[in-house]
């Protein structure tokens, strides 16, 4: 079983329900540019240490890592309860 598959299957559960997150103002959310509809955004206090998928998921990390910055991330329902004080976006910055 090749890596991407392994890991696949030790986070499955992870993957069943969760959101996708990214930095707030970096690189104008240009990563929902491929959309065809708008979606709506929501801000929020998130920690530094939650744990979340990278963008391609293949790795855990935290969404202080720098790969967080360029791509995004997937947080797992698991670690949404660390999310805090969260609001919804005006529609101009997704």
């Amino acid at each position: 079983m090749n890596k991407k598959a392994v890991f696949y299957k030790e986070h499955l559960e992870d993957f069943k329900r969760g959101i996708w997150c990214f930095v707030d103002g970096h690189k104008s959310n240009q990563a929902l540019n491929h959309l065809k509809k708008k979606v709506p955004c929501w801000g929020a206090e998130v920690p530094d240490d939650i744990e979340c998928c990278d963008c391609n998921w293949e790795k855990l990390i935290t969404i202080s890592a720098p790969d967080v910055l360029w791509g995004g991330c997937y947080i797992p329902e698991r670690e949404m309860w660390k999310i805090r004080n969260i609001r919804r976006r005006r529609r101009m910055a997704c």
